[in-house]
């Protein structure tokens, strides 16, 4: 599998990572500028709320106030009270113009000290001459000699602080423009960012549009090879399935042939057998065209647990015995009520594991279990366990295990398309489960098989299909085949069941034909070379026909809907069953009085059951002893129950006939399953005793020839 292709170009996520931290780093000096900007302003706030300069000019005037009072005092002492106040508010104003909390920031700390000084020494002085001597004229002398001593001094003090205020208020302008100059930068940065941002963006939007215009065709490209694809395996499957049921056909027919010679017979098995592989193959490879063009349709039916049960083991148990294994179904609960499901594709997806699990195990025993539990919406939850004692699966193998026509190294040593356990997993998936490999070590493996179903509605006893029905007495059918071949071969079938076969080639002929003649029943294929089958099916229901119309296809599966509408009642595949074409045709109503077939072969279709069963002549032979034994005994307690079991005892019967080609027998068991009640009809009962009678003589004739060409 290729990688996916990323999301967006790595360039631009590193260029847009780059961006982004480079965004977050402007921001982030934004907001240290706008703190250190807003630190600035409450500190300009607080110097112009500074009272320095006040101060400084609040001094100049007293220490004129003081000198003025001072010049009063030298001839009037009157005045020596004021002296003394203007000379303590002087001080005072010297010590405030000391306290300025921000006075290193204006003014020359070493000048300030010096001048300071001075005008310091001065009021220590005066102090101290103040408080030793009393107010005269001669104080007031000295006092006016310091004051202008110190006048400098002030004036020098102002000076500075006025220089210094100026000089702070020069400093505090630039940095306010200084910082504006930096949002001014940031922001501009900052827009280009976004606009480069957009711009990525933009481009990226384009890339991306353009990349979603590509992956669009892409998708298209790929729908529409797909599409030819199905058309192609639809063409294929015709194409070779046309030529398979006339080998398949004529196959079954000649085997049937009592005076073939071993040599012919067993190349005439082997013919079969790898014509059905080559149809089994077909079929798995179109299943899996139909998953993947999702053109697979549910069709739920009413299911016995049970029954599904007794299907299995009929199907495999001897199988099983065969290979010297242990197969064992536990019975459903008691309680399990009849499902709503598809029973088909479930029948199907157990058949492949317990398939897999009979192939691989060469000792041992394959065990299957069944249990319900409760599903959201009122639906329940179908789990199927299927264990074996095989050799297990290796832990490398475990992920290729569900991958279409992808085999484990064991699955290619024994044979097969790798497609069985992909189209199982996708079909239970389709009915809301799903299949996993629980569990595979070398003691073997757990395969577990979930569903959901609904609970059925009693609608009295569940049915399944019959498969077979031997003859068709007097029965007027009408083929319609444009392959000669294919014309040829129906004709033989049906008319070897005692049917009144008329053959045409196309429509035309066939609306011609029924227009002055009747028939029981239409056998017609979905491709005719002058119409469509289903078209034709339409036509007929339309014009009041009322018999049974059975339609063949080489072709991918119409659809059940498309089927319904047309009035189809059934649907067969090419390469069919020559059983099952009779048993569709015959439906219940013909399976009266059914005579004994004129050969062998028509009783026990030996070389099919050696195919499904995997042994040889003599090994065939004695399994069918033991399963007509078997069905003898299940017709014994048929006859004497009383506990409503006749039904589930008359499958049972059908399923081991059905695994030892005893076609015959498996359609009159049929009828039993389907109406348990003529267990009381002697009549029946007797045809019965008198089919299984033929049947063991068909087998001790088989016997007989295979000892004499052994011999």
């Amino acid at each position: 599998m290729t990688a996916s292709p990323p999301l967006m170009n790595p360039r631009f996520l590193r260029a847009l990572l780059l961006a982004s931290i480079l965004l977050l780093v402007s921001l982030g000096l934004t907001v240290r500028f706008e703190q250190q900007q807003r630190e600035e302003l409450a500190r300009v706030t607080a110097f112009s709320n500074q009272d320095e300069l006040w101060h400084s000019v609040a001094l100049s005037r007293e220490y004129l106030k003081l000198r003025e009072i001072a010049a009063l005092s030298r001839f009037n002492a009157a005045y020596y009270l004021q002296l003394r106040t203007r000379y303590d508010i002087f001080a005072g104003r010297v010590a405030a113009m000391q306290n300025g909390a921000f006075m290193h920031q204006l003014i020359d700390q070493r000048a300030y000290g010096e001048h300071m000084g001075v005008i310091n020494r001065m009021i220590t002085d005066t102090d101290a001459r103040w408080a030793r001597y009393p107010m005269t004229p001669e104080e007031v002398d000295h006092l006016i000699g310091s004051l202008d001593h110190i006048q400098g001094n002030l004036q020098t003090i102002h000076d500075l602080i006025q220089h210094g205020f100026a000089d702070q208020l020069d400093e505090n302008e630039k940095l306010v423009t200084r910082l504006g100059r930096t949002r001014i930068a940031l922001a501009v940065f900052q827009s280009l960012l976004l606009l480069g941002f957009a711009g990525m963006a933009l481009f990226e939007l384009r890339r991306s549009l353009q990349r979603e215009h590509l992956l669009g065709e892409a998708r298209s490209a790929a729908q529409a090879a797909n599409e030819a694809k199905s058309r192609f395996l639809a063409n294929v499957s015709h194409e070779m399935r046309t030529p398979l049921t006339s080998v398949l056909g004529y196959a079954g027919q000649t085997l049937k042939d009592p005076s073939l010679s071993a040599t012919s017979r067993h190349q005439l098995g082997l013919i079969r057998r790898s014509a059905e592989y080559l149809a089994s193959l077909l079929g798995n490879v179109l299943d899996v065209s139909r998953i993947e063009a999702n053109r697979v349709q549910l069709n739920s039916e009413r299911l016995s647990l049970s029954s599904l049960a007794d299907d299995l083991y009929g199907l495999f148990a001897l199988q099983a015995s065969e290979k010297g294994i242990l197969l064992t179904i536990a019975p459903p609960p008691e309680n399990a009520p009849q499902l709503q499901i598809d029973g088909g594709k479930l029948r199907q997806i157990l058949i492949n594991l317990i398939g897999n699990a009979v192939k691989f195990t060469l000792q041992g025993h394959v065990h299957v279990a069944f249990s319900l539990r409760d599903a959201p919406q009122g639906r329940l939850q179908l789990q199927t366990r299927v264990s074996d004692t095989g050799p297990g699966i290796a832990a490398g193998e475990l992920t290729q295990l569900f991958s279409p026509f992808e085999q484990t190294a064991s699955g290619r040593a024994a044979g097969g398309s790798g497609l069985g356990l992909a189209i199982s997993r996708e079909f239970a998936r389709l009915m809301g489960g799903d299949v996993v490999c629980s569990a595979s070590s070398s003691a073997g493996s757990v395969f577990d098989a979930t569903v959901l179903a609904d609970a059925a509605p009693d609608a009295g006893p569940v049915t399944t299909p019959i498969l077979a029905a031997p003859q068709l007495h007097g029965l007027a059918v009408l083929v319609l085949e444009d392959q000669a071949i294919n014309r040829e071969l129906l004709a033989e079938i049906l008319r070897g069941a005692h049917a009144v076969v008329t053959t045409v080639a196309t429509l035309h002929d066939a609306r011609q034909l029924l227009t002055h003649k009747a028939f029981d029943a239409v056998v017609l294929d979905y491709n005719l070379p002058d119409g469509n089958g289903l078209e034709f099916a339409r036509y007929l229901r339309a014009q009041q026909w009322r018999g049974r119309l059975l339609m063949l296809s080489a072709a991918l599966h119409p659809g059940t809907d498309a089927l319904d509408a047309a009035g189809v009642d059934r649907w067969l595949a090419k390469p069919f069953d020559s059983a099952e074409l009779i048993a569709a045709l015959a439906g219940r109503a013909a399976r009266n009085n059914m005579p004994a077939p004129i050969s062998p072969s028509d009783l026990l279709d030996m070389d099919a059951a050696m195919l499904r069963l995997g042994c040889n002549a003599s090994r065939y032979l004695a399994i069918a002893t033991r399963g007509l034994n078997r069905i003898e005994e299940l017709l014994r307690d048929y006859a004497a129950d009383e506990a409503g079991n006749r039904s589930r005892l008359a499958h049972s019967a059908r399923g081991v006939a059905l695994q030892i080609g005893a076609m015959s027998l498996a359609a009159a068991c049929g009828d039993l399953e389907f109406a348990p009640a003529a267990a009381k009809d002697a009549a029946r009962l007797d045809n019965m005793d008198q089919l299984l009678a033929h049947t063991r003589q068909a087998l001790a004739t088989l016997t007989t020839e295979t000892r004499k060409e052994n011999a």
